[in-house]
């Protein structure tokens, strides 16, 4: 009785201890938050809320049998003279896992080193169907496609072979 009673009582205090850090971590992040929007400019806000497509910041654009190719003083003057928030890859080509790397650190260590603020730039990608950017990745159909087989145990196994 004691012992289940003590167990109780610590994850009680267990429970309430975490909920008031994260209440805590909450309050912080607020507070930086408001910190780091009373810093910014109008145009910095603006920037933030933009988002363009990686072909903007690309050399060759809309050609599909061409490799795609980052061109740095387009990103440098999207990222940080008009402080462009948001990336979306759609580009219709795919390569290899190491080359999306390479560009997506280009772009964190342009706006993280070069910009006012050093805010990382949100990376986006249309993943619906898998890694449709990435050479040799596996695709799935839509959702929708999935769902009108009624073979839960298809989507299962395509969940967790995704995973």
């Amino acid at each position: 009785m004691k012992r289940s009673l003590l167990f109780t009582i610590s994850i009680l205090f267990f429970g309430l201890t975490t909920m008031l850090n994260a209440q805590r971590d909450d309050n912080n992040l607020k507070s930086e938050v408001k910190k780091l929007l009373d810093k910014m400019t109008i145009e910095e806000k603006i920037g933030q809320m933009t988002q363009v497509t990686i072909q903007t910041v690309s050399k060759k654009q809309g050609n599909k049998d061409q490799h795609h190719e980052l061109d740095l003083a387009k990103l440098e003057e999207v990222v940080v003279k008009y402080n462009v928030g948001s990336l979306l890859n759609v580009y219709d080509k795919a390569h290899e896992i190491e080359y999306w790397h390479e560009v997506i650190t280009k772009i964190q260590d342009l706006a993280t080193k070069k910009t006012r603020l050093k805010i990382p730039v949100l990376y986006g990608i249309d993943a619906i169907h898998g890694a449709t950017y990435t050479l040799n990745s596996t695709l799935f159909p839509q959702s929708l496609g999935m769902a009108s087989t009624f073979n839960r145990e298809l989507v299962k196994r395509s969940r967790n072979y995704s995973s």
